[in-house]
Formats: structure tokens, sequence, C-alpha cells
């Protein structure tokens, strides 16, 4: 498993992320949310293979519990990105989230 490198996202990747975000809900846990608390996680960890087969939308927590995520969990949780979905979701426990 690769980890993926942002810098090599396709031209196309931000609307097909956006596409798959609009459902709004979360394909680790099954909850639903705002499209803006979603991201779009690269299976095998290449950013540049947006085969929809690759791609598994997640809810920033489901996201940063990822195997190899460590980074990114350091990351959300230096830009107060972590700290403010759990602010806004305080309302599901953390049974909800598998």
């Amino acid at each position: 498993v690769l980890q993926a490198n942002h810098n090599t996202y396709s031209e196309g990747f931000k609307v097909l992320s956006a596409e798959l975000r609009a459902k709004q809900e979360c394909n680790g846990c099954w909850l639903k949310f705002d499209s803006q608390d979603l991201d779009t996680h690269h299976l095998d960890g290449d950013a540049s293979n947006n085969s929809v087969l690759n791609l598994k939308v997640l809810c920033i927590h489901c996201h940063a519990n990822e195997p190899n995520h460590g980074h990114y969990r350091t990351l959300l949780e230096k830009n107060g990105r972590l700290e403010a979905f759990y602010r806004k979701y305080q309302n599901l426990s953390k049974r909800s989230f598998n």
C-alpha cells in the first residue's frame, strides 16, 4: 500500500470527489454528514488512481482511523479540523463510529 501523495491528484479529482460526497454518507460508519465533513479515500493509497473501485467516502473520523493514516490524524489535530468535527457532531456517541 502506497502513502497518498497529495501532489498526484488528477485534474478531475475535485469534481469526482464532490460527486461522491454529495450522497452525504460515510462508507465506514454509515452515518450521514455534511459533504464538507467527508473525505474521498483512495483504498490503494495511490492518489492518482481515481477508479471508482478505488475510492471510498469516509467521514473525517473514519478516514483518520484508517490503517497507515497516523500522519493524516496528526494533520487534522494540528489544524483543528478533527476537534471541529467532534464538536459539530457531539450528539453522536463514540459508539456510533465503527
